[in-house]
């Protein structure tokens, strides 16, 4: 029998997490969908949610096949535009 193990084979450098936001009013939100069967249904609850109750100008949504990591350009594109991002919303 093979197992595979679905980690890097090298550890990764760690990294601090960002810090919290003060505010979500005027940001720009991104989401990383992954593919999720109903991500649609959530992301416009979402949507309304975080344009209506909590001010956020625009949201940001990057799209990835659900079994590959997300792409470089991806990842640079949500830090660059985006405040905060939304991600782990499914399988």
């Amino acid at each position: 029998m093979e197992v595979l193990l679905p980690i890097p084979e090298r550890p990764r450098q760690g990294l601090a997490p960002s810090s919290r936001l003060s505010s979500l009013r005027g940001k720009t939100i991104g989401f990383l969908d992954n593919g999720w069967w109903c991500f649609d249904i959530v992301y416009k609850v979402f949507d309304d949610a975080l344009r209506h109750e909590h001010g956020v100008k625009q949201l940001v949504r990057v799209s990835k096949y659900p079994t590959v990591a997300t792409p470089l350009v991806d990842i640079e594109r949500l830090v660059a535009e985006c405040g905060a991002v939304i991600t782990g919303l499914g399988n």
